[in-house]
């Protein structure tokens, strides 16, 4: 991709970031950490920062817990999800694609990127997809300004999926021997 991001979703949020064909890595190589954005500028703890609230992993717990499930994997999660049977978990994923689609959307107007793609073990899973693009649709939908000052972005998901980060992560040691 010429102009991009991929995003892992995990425990935290990473990504690489994608400018004019080159992996951007940032005057102290620390481009990507996404998880140490804020979601809102007057809480600014640990909490309240996107790679709690944009985790996977604490999305999945929090739904175990509202569904009365001892901790463990997320599919039963996800086949509550697709039932559509706990309304509270259903709005907890909700604004976990909604958490995810600020931080593509800040991205987006500050780096005028043209493509975003996804990766990390939820990844695999086809609601996630849906549920990030449905709120991306939201956004443009509804303020007027963004959705006539820029183009739409591209949302996909990595062709390695959940092995996405291990992959670049051998790659650069790969390329720095």
């Amino acid at each position: 991709m010429e102009n991009g991001l991929v995003l892992l979703l995990g425990t935290g949020v990473g990504g690489g970031i994608v400018l004019n064909g080159q992996l951007h890595q940032g005057s102290h190589f620390q481009a990507g950490e996404l998880s140490y954005m804020f979601a809102a500028s007057r809480d600014m703890t640990l909490e309240n920062t996107m790679g709690r609230r944009g985790s996977a992993v604490v999305f999945v717990n929090k739904s175990r817990e509202l569904l009365g499930l001892a901790p463990g994997d997320g599919e039963e999660v996800l086949q509550a999800l697709e039932e559509r049977g706990n309304p509270k978990v259903t709005a907890l994923f909700e604004q976990f694609c909604q958490d995810i689609v600020y931080i593509v959307h800040t991205l987006q107007i500050s780096l005028d990127l043209d493509r975003v793609i996804f990766g990390g073990g939820i990844s695999a899973q086809p609601l996630l997809l849906e549920g990030i693009q449905n709120k991306y649709n939201e956004i443009r939908d509804r303020v007027e300004w963004f959705k006539n000052s820029f183009e739409p972005i591209e949302i996909g998901l990595c062709k390695y999926g959940s092995e996405a980060n291990l992959i670049g992560a051998v790659y650069q040691l790969l390329i720095e021997e």
